[in-house]
């Protein structure tokens, strides 16, 4: 416990009773970190102070590692600790169980840079089994069917997109071809949708999962004509209810697709955009772009919600509830929003910073639990209440 009466108790008094960011702040945190770390800290002289990042007040005891990362923070009257670090050797995609509800049994699956697909509890920070083979290269896309059965990966250089049955280990049927960029299932359904190098995006109904069934072929249309070419899919994902796909492409576009009638639902979404997430309301849509900023767009306006969030953003998702938004940056930190008010989401928090550009976040079903995967294969396990 801090002493109020200590010179570390003084300074975080000092924070705690700031009630919004001042210039002169900045003087006061890297003082914090020196009596914490135990060594003194260097500020940037060629950073203007009209772009150095405010830590919001913390109200509670912190903790940090030997790194002198803060791994214990309370914000918006929750605490957020850091429940452990796990070296996975790489960890580009990551993706949580979403059959399982409680923080004592929640499962991840780390995508890996030689192919491999691991197993992993979150509580005990061990795999459950050996990695699930048969890609040729990085994973690009990994996500579970609704029931927590099956697990579908994409990588490698042929692209191809391959089944495991999760609880055996074992691969389902043959691999699914089309030069798979990126994959989702609807949360409704065993129905599974690929992004492809060409701009398509195939529709596979998995009820027989040895001998998944296509559906359909959604084609978009080139922005310009009379060019055949497409661009590439970068995004893939499902609206809540499954009614609506959003995918993004190379051309920095959004198009939202009609599942039922395959058809767009209005013209493509500008803006540079990299990659494409839905809330768990289906009312927002987060689109991450070429300038690391992320967007709020309305779903039913198909309008933007608000300026853009943050920089230096690699990958964003939303929590379960809502009412978080978190990013991944290129200095391996993780940032936070509030989601109360949609257009005007509350001043970030700060998770970090890591020592690799972090490549994939991702919530528990509960929520209670948020997983950051970097370059240098560390998965960060952060607790929330």
């Amino acid at each position: 416990m801090l002493r109020s009466d200590s010179r570390l108790g003084r300074i975080i008094q000092a924070l705690a009773a700031e009630p919004r960011p001042r210039p002169e702040a900045w003087d006061t945190a890297p003082r914090l970190i020196e009596a914490l770390a135990g060594e003194p800290t260097q500020r940037r002289a060629s950073q203007p102070r009209a772009h150095r990042r405010w830590l919001p007040p913390l109200t509670a005891t912190l903790a940090v590692t030997t790194a002198a990362v803060i791994s214990v923070l309370t914000w918006n009257s929750q605490t957020i600790s850091l429940a452990r670090s796990i070296n996975v050797g790489s960890a580009l995609v990551l993706a949580f169980d979403p059959a399982e509800t409680s923080a004592a049994g929640s499962t991840f699956a780390a995508g890996a840079s030689d192919g491999t697909v691991w197993l992993w509890d979150a509580a005990t920070g061990r795999p459950t089994g050996r990695p699930l083979t048969g890609l040729t290269g990085s994973v690009t896309s990994i996500a579970f069917s609704p029931d927590g059965r099956i697990l579908v990966a994409t990588g490698g250089s042929d692209h191809t997109a391959r089944l495991w049955d999760v609880t055996t280990g074992r691969p389902i049927g043959r691999p699914l071809p089309g030069s798979i960029t990126r994959l989702a299932f609807s949360p409704q359904d065993r129905t599974l949708a690929t992004g492809n190098m060409d701009g398509t995006v195939r529709i596979w109904d998995l009820d027989e999962r040895s001998s998944p069934k296509r559906r359909a072929t959604l084609k978009p249309a080139p922005l310009t004509e009379p060019t055949p070419v497409r661009s590439p899919v970068t995004g893939v994902t499902f609206s809540p209810d499954g009614r609506i796909l959003a995918t993004s492409t190379t051309d920095g576009t959004v198009r939202l697709w009609d599942v039922a009638t395959r058809r767009p639902l209005g013209p493509p979404l500008g803006g540079a955009i990299t990659g494409v997430t839905f809330s768990p309301d289906g009312r927002t849509l987060a689109t991450s772009t070429t300038d690391g900023t992320v967007r709020l767009w309305d779903v039913a306006t198909r309008r933007p919600l608000g300026p853009p969030l943050g920089g230096a953003i690699t990958g964003v998702t939303f929590s379960p509830d809502g009412r978080t938004l978190a990013a991944g940056i290129r200095n391996g930190s993780v940032r936070l929003w509030h989601l109360n008010h949609r257009a005007t989401p509350r001043r970030h928090a700060v998770l970090g910073p890591g020592s690799s550009p972090v490549t994939s976040v991702a919530f528990s079903p509960d929520g209670r639990t948020l997983a950051a995967g970097d370059t240098a294969g560390t998965v960060r396990l952060w607790s929330f209440p």
